[in-house]
């Protein structure tokens, strides 16, 4: 259903590695090109256990700071409400309230609904503490 999507976003991501301006830069769009290449292996494969949260939490993208609300999150990824129009493949850092900083990309965006993937998946004990350590806003 998504296949042209998702080649559509995987070539992209090629073609920005291929012409980035620094290893930095060059790597983050390989993470994002492997992102896409396993979508397309297993589109339906969810590769962790989500669990729905309300946990205050810090955004950040570019120069920008935003306090949200995590309202879903796993081992590999998370979900938050964000009116800042941020497109797929945008490089973002979520900071829990009481963790440090964990490097992301936007995977998808549905209105407000922002869903990202963390770039080196989460130990799932930190996952269980930022549960119940988890406060709203």
């Amino acid at each position: 259903m998504y296949e042209a999507y998702f080649t559509k976003r995987l070539l992209e991501a090629l073609n920005r590695a291929e012409q980035a301006a620094d290893c930095d830069e060059r790597s983050v769009h390989l993470q994002i090109s492997r992102h896409y290449r396993d979508l397309l292996e297993a589109p339906d494969k969810r590769d962790s256990l989500r669990h729905t949260t309300r946990i205050a939490a810090t955004l950040r993208y570019g120069t920008s700071l935003r306090r949200v609300t995590v309202s879903d999150l796993s081992t590999g990824g998370f979900r938050i409400t964000l009116d800042d129009p941020l497109e797929p493949e945008t490089p973002v850092a979520l900071q829990m309230d009481g963790f440090a900083p964990t490097d992301g990309l936007v995977v998808w965006r549905a209105g407000d609904q922002l869903g990202c993937k963390f770039v080196r998946p989460l130990h799932p004990a930190l996952v269980d503490a930022a549960i119940a350590l988890g406060t709203e806003p």
